[in-house]
């Protein structure tokens, strides 16, 4: 399984706090990757990819926009099934009571 997650202008602090918990999911770490999609071509992003665990992929151009981000990312990989974050919110667990 591949888990997408594209971005485009949003901060560092933000997109790191989803990559990081995409990452550490309860699913077996041998089983996914996670690939940080930056339609903004920054390379501080690149490097947080690389020291996370990440993939780092990016785009010669930003034609069709979040579409686009995610059809080019589709022909660099091949995993079966794709799942796709938004890179604003972080996956959790629901806290129980």
């Amino acid at each position: 399984m591949d888990v997408f997650i594209p971005t485009y202008n949003e901060s560092l602090e933000i997109v790191q706090d989803t990559v990081l918990a995409a990452i550490g999911m309860d699913y077996p770490r041998n089983r996914y990757q996670v690939y940080l999609l930056d339609d903004g071509k920054r390379p501080a992003f690149k490097a947080f990819a690389e020291m996370a665990g990440a993939i780092y992929i990016t785009r010669p151009d930003n034609k069709g926009a979040k579409a686009g981000n995610l059809n080019h990312a589709l022909e660099q990989t091949a995993a079966e099934l794709v799942c796709i974050f938004d890179c604003d919110p972080s996956p959790r667990a629901p806290s129980c009571r």
